[in-house]
């Protein structure tokens, strides 16, 4: 992975937070907070592996327990419904599972993120919020198509009135049009995966929130 000059007003910053945890160490009376946890934070810190404030993990999912088929077995097993449009993507061959991989199976540590905590102040457009370079820069990525219906079985218990983007590749179906998969629940129609279609300039609001994958290099 290629590193990011660090300059200007952005290295003054940094530097300035690191002095003022040496200044904090140093104090007379102790260091105010827990020194062992700062210990752990630093050093995910330096690896790399810190999630920004506020990010939590979501779910470990492994993937390619089953082929297509299987997939949507389970999806009836857990009570969610699948639009004609997804089972159509599903059995495409632009939908790529992991099911013929040789052991061990790939596993994803995927994130649930508002729009508005990637960094925008404004509306972005589906290329603005789908850049990777920009997404990778935060320790995020986009997440593989079979994430998507493959989350939705283990989400059974996704809350009443939830709404959840899976944050992929668009795919491109027979219409033509770029589609990303969507997790929804509500008191009338109960659980549902659907493959929606998103326009490049489509502008998402600051509140929606998405499933990213976290980068792994």
């Amino acid at each position: 992975m290629a590193g990011t000059p660090v300059t200007g007003d952005l290295y003054y910053e940094i530097d300035g937070k690191l002095m003022e945890i040496k200044r904090q160490l140093r104090q007379k009376k102790g260091y105010p907070f827990n020194p062992y946890y700062l210990r752990l934070l630093l050093q995910s810190v330096i690896e790399g592996t810190i999630l920004p404030l506020g990010w939590k993990t979501f779910r470990f999912l492994t993937v390619g327990y089953g082929p297509v088929g299987w997939i949507l077995n389970e999806l009836e097993g857990a009570g969610r419904q699948v639009t004609s449009e997804a089972k159509d993507f599903m059995w495409s061959d632009a939908f790529e599972t992991s099911h013929d991989a040789f052991p061990p199976l790939p596993t994803f540590t995927l994130v649930r993120v508002k729009v508005g905590d990637l960094g925008f102040t404004e509306r972005p457009t589906t290329l603005e919020l789908f850049e990777r370079e920009r997404l990778i820069r935060l320790g995020l990525d986009l997440c593989p198509t079979e994430v998507g219906p493959n989350i939705a079985i283990h989400y059974d218990d996704q809350p009443e009135d939830d709404s959840l983007w899976v944050a992929m590749e668009p795919s491109i179906t027979p219409d033509g049009h770029p589609h990303v998969f969507f997790l929804s629940n509500s008191e009338r129609d109960g659980l549902w995966l659907r493959l929606e279609y998103i326009k490049p300039e489509r502008l998402w609001g600051l509140e929606e929130e998405l499933i990213f994958s976290r980068y792994r290099s």
